[in-house]
């Protein structure tokens, strides 16, 4: 997972990334074509979120 923090101190914005990539299995029952057999899918998520307001939390 890739964690990335952007601060701007002019307008007072704080800003979070995070860009996480996962694979995952899965079978399609009763589907006529190749996909009934299991197989994977890689994934990758990309979430922003903003505040103008800073809160540390404690791991």
């Amino acid at each position: 997972m890739t964690l990335s923090t952007q601060t701007q101190p002019t307008c007072g914005l704080y800003s979070l990334k995070v860009h996480p990539q996962f694979c995952s299995a899965h079978t399609l029952r009763d589907y006529p074509g190749d996909c009934r057999r299991l197989h994977g899918h890689n994934w990758k998520v990309e979430t922003d979120n903003a505040s103008v307001r800073y809160s540390e939390v404690a791991a």
